[in-house]
């Protein structure tokens, strides 16, 4: 007994049990049985191991036991998962191990091997090996496109994945301020708790005069004010609210969010966006999450600042530096674009071109500097005369402004182009030695073309529109020269 009761101890200390069976399938010891199993050995004494123990005798075990009895050969299967009788459960090796006496088998041994722990880790390790090997997939997906849409798309997706019920926001700088603290955080991209339900729409406002303004009432304006989101971004650490109703800074956006998780884009210590998780559980966001989210905010803090400077050197190079106005090379792009829109939906897309009158005597006379500043100011003047956000206007070179009218017929191409010629002649009083042109003062002649109406040729639009700019040098300058107002004809 006390030798039974000493191997019962040193099984239990080694995490395992030991359980012998004879000939006849009858169990006739059992040790170590009560702490790993949740079963007696006194209960499995005399008893079919299916009989006793139906749970260890399951899954062509059985079967295995036979084979051991009537062979002689081992046999083992790990990761065998056991649900306890009293509760719990534990995962096991199993080994049957025959043994003999007198050279004959006279029985089999069972020992279980409590490997709960190892598996767990394991498991735990695998996992995370699967969630490192995803996270640098999706650091590589993130990081392999400049377009900064397809970056947020990519990166709400991949949230998704580990966060399927939850409110997901990708909030970044609409743009930035002369401080270099943006006035708003704007949504990117963005899902609600379900597929049909809208995630966030609205700014967070982070400064400006809007920021003061409706400090006392934020949300009489439906703008949340710093909050989670824009207390994770102004000071540029992670926020994890496990109750938003205990934390004073909560500005409620949905009323079933319960926890809420805020996660800055760091760039050198500097925001440049956040991850905004809300959830309608409480709790939901633990360390993992921390570790998760920062991760992923991390690769995508690099995507976008790369984005960032990609579409600023972009925008560098498609813009005229004297007048900061748009460039040949952006006109190329964009006259090909809404040329093949109107084909493509047979709308009409007009286009002008302006030449500045007598610059070359202002220039001579006056000097390239005076020059350059009425460039500067015709420039200012033609985008105060032209639609806001519809038409483009292009310095196309030298004294030569092109504007693009997309959707525009002939007839009101023809009457932006008299209210451009007008607004250069209003502002004469702001441009020096105006008077002092031959003319009297500084004008501009413009030719007009309208595709397919006027000029069926998409080709040759910009050249019909120039020998019209030059008709009106012919014909005594500063005038509109257009099919609409009768000076010149169509060309089929």
């Amino acid at each position: 007994a006390a030798a039974k009761e000493q191997n019962s101890i040193v099984l239990s200390s080694l995490g395992s049990s030991l359980i012998m069976i004879d000939q006849s399938g009858r169990i006739t010891e059992a040790i170590g049985t009560e702490s790993l199993m949740g079963l007696k050995p006194s209960a499995l004494l005399g008893r079919t191991l299916s009989d006793a123990a139906p749970a260890v005798a399951g899954g062509g075990r059985l079967e295995m036991l036979g084979k051991v009895l009537l062979e002689g050969r081992s046999c083992v299967e790990d990761g065998v998962a056991l649900n306890r009788p009293g509760g719990g459960s534990v995962i096991l090796n199993l080994r049957f191990v025959p043994y003999r006496s007198g050279g004959r088998i006279t029985g089999a041994v069972l020992l279980a091997v409590d490997v709960t722990e190892e598996q767990t880790l394991r498991s735990d390790l695998k996992q995370r090996n699967e969630e490192l090997e995803m996270m640098s997939r999706i650091g590589r997906d993130l990081n392999s496109t400049l377009e900064l849409d397809e970056i947020c798309d990519l990166l709400l997706r991949s949230l998704r994945l580990f966060y399927p019920e939850e409110n997901i926001s990708i909030l970044l700088p609409e743009d930035d301020s002369d401080s270099g603290v943006p006035e708003k955080l704007v949504v990117k991209a963005g899902c609600g708790y379900s597929a049909d339900e809208p995630g966030l729409e609205h700014p967070v406002l982070l400064s400006g005069p809007m920021y003061d303004s409706v400090r006392e009432e934020p949300r009489s304006r439906n703008l949340s004010m710093l909050g989670i989101i824009g207390g994770a971004f102004m000071g540029a650490r992670v926020l994890n609210i496990p109750d938003v109703s205990q934390e004073p800074r909560y500005i409620e956006d949905f009323n079933t969010t319960r926890s809420e998780i805020a996660v800055p884009m760091l760039i050198q210590d500097k925001a440049t966006g956040v991850i905004d998780i809300q959830s309608r559980r409480r709790n939901r966001f633990d360390t993992d999450s921390v570790r998760r989210v920062s991760s992923l905010a991390n690769n995508a803090a690099t995507a976008v600042e790369n984005a960032r400077l990609h579409a600023r050197a972009w925008e560098a190079a498609q813009r005229d530096r004297l007048t900061n106005l748009r460039n040949l090379r952006f006109y190329e792009e964009r006259i090909r674009e809404e040329l093949e829109r109107a084909t493509r939906y047979n709308y009409e897309c007009s286009l002008l071109m302006i030449d500045v009158d007598d610059f070359k005597n202002y220039n001579d006379h006056f000097g390239h500097p005076m020059g350059n500043t009425l460039l500067r100011t015709l420039a200012r003047t033609i985008s105060g005369a032209l639609r806001e956000k519809i038409d483009t206007l292009v310095r196309y070179g030298g004294e030569e402004f092109v504007s693009i009218l997309p959707l525009t017929g002939g007839r009101v191409a023809a009457e932006i182009a008299e209210r451009i010629r007008q607004m250069v002649l209003d502002n004469n009083p702001e441009i020096p030695h105006a008077a002092d042109q031959p003319l009297g003062c500084v004008s501009v002649s413009i030719g007009v073309a309208t595709f397919p109406s006027d000029v069926s040729d998409r080709e040759r639009l910009l050249d019909i529109a120039d020998k019209r700019m030059y008709m009106g040098k012919r014909a005594g300058k500063n005038r509109v020269m257009a099919p609409a107002f009768g000076n010149c004809p169509t060309i089929p």
